[in-house]
């Protein structure tokens, strides 16, 4: 009868309970949609916040700041106190690297995000070539609202470019596998400022920024990186094309399989990718009076393309092993896998550069439809 009274009484009281006890008004949180983080010429660390919000009032004096610390999370607490809002660590969407600090190195900065309690695994990482300086002039068209299009532009373009490596989780696990190095997305903004712009890659060894690859470069990094690709427009540059029968060729990538095998000859990692593509006719122009029929157009399309790709891999290859030193694609990991034994007596990193790469590929276009 006693345990019926206590609960009877407990469960009369919470209908008085109206919300949590640390709860705050809405309008005293302050949303973080972004954060840039840049390294000074001192070692410390300078870190601008973008406000996600709708509102069109200047007066706000929060929209942007920015400060200097030792750390991201000393940074944080000085923005914190100059402003009177409740700052929602949880609500950052996007990191913005700053060049200096990506190559000088990000690991203090990953392992201090990924200590915060509250920070979203899923927010887009991306190296910015700029200051968050350059960002404070950033000035969008059409009264847009600046830190929520930054916001906007950074979540479309992870969809539209179909980056491997952008969410913070797949940063962070691309950091603890070995043979596997980190590739993110290099933006900028226009020349007008106006827009924000994904120009090329940002490759790493370790945790260090070395150099960038161009998007048209970045094709066979997707490719091999990406397990399932949607669409991919791939247009051949036109010093491709000499020789041929086209002035002008683009098609689109609708399907693709892909087969990495390893093995070991004289002690060196020899690695073979093998693919088979489908595509899909986007535009095309023929040289002057050539007007060959639909089965040798298609052939040569075919013979074009796979040539172009293999042209971009080889390259590609070429570039990540003596310039940068470093396995973008992941395969070390496949050597791990299936040459095991040889693995474990080597260093990848110190290996990489003196493997055998080759690719090879296979292009079936589904119609030609008279295009010309």
């Amino acid at each position: 009868m006693k345990r019926l009274t206590l609960v009877l009484v407990l469960m009369a009281l919470s209908l008085t309970l109206t919300g949590c006890w640390d709860s705050r008004p809405v309008d005293e949180l302050g949303l973080i949609g972004g954060v840039m983080v840049e390294e000074t010429a001192a070692n410390e660390l300078e870190v601008g916040i973008i406000r996600p919000t709708f509102e069109k009032d200047k007066k706000e004096s929060d929209y942007k700041k920015s400060t200097q610390a030792e750390t991201l999370v000393d940074a944080l607490n000085n923005l914190q106190q100059r402003s009177s809002k409740i700052y929602q660590v949880g609500s950052i969407r996007s990191v913005m690297i700053g060049k200096n600090l990506a190559h000088s190195g990000i690991d203090d900065l990953l392992q201090e995000l990924d200590h915060i309690n509250d920070f979203e695994t899923q927010a887009l990482i991306v190296v910015f070539d700029g200051t968050f300086q350059d960002l404070e002039e950033f000035n969008p068209p059409h009264e847009a609202i600046s830190g929520k299009l930054i916001l906007d532009t950074l979540i479309s373009m992870n969809r539209a470019q179909q980056i491997a490596q952008t969410q913070f989780y797949r940063v962070m696990i691309s950091r603890s596998i070995e043979g596997q190095e980190l590739v993110l997305p290099f933006i900028r903004l226009d020349e007008k400022k106006e827009n924000i712009e994904v120009y090329s890659f940002a490759v790493f060894k370790g945790d260090v920024m070395v150099g960038s690859i161009s998007l048209e470069e970045g094709i066979p990094y997707i490719m091999i990186r990406r397990p399932h690709i949607d669409e991919l427009l791939i247009n051949i540059p036109r010093n491709e094309l000499q020789g041929s029968i086209f002035k002008n060729l683009s098609v689109v990538l609708r399907r693709k399989t892909s087969k990495i095998s390893t093995e070991v000859q004289q002690n060196k990692p020899v690695i073979n990718v093998d693919f088979k593509l489908t595509v899909d006719l986007k535009s095309i122009r023929t040289r002057d009076s050539i007007e060959p029929d639909d089965e040798i157009l298609k052939a040569e399309i075919e013979r074009v393309v796979a040539q172009y790709l293999k042209n971009s891999c080889d390259s590609l290859f070429e570039k990540t092993q003596k310039e940068f030193e470093s396995d973008i694609f992941g395969f070390g990991e496949k050597v791990r896998v299936q040459n095991y034994s040889y693995y474990k007596n080597i260093s990848w990193p110190d290996i990489y550069p003196e493997a055998q790469i080759s690719c090879n590929f296979q292009i079936k276009l589904r119609e030609v439809g008279g295009v010309r």
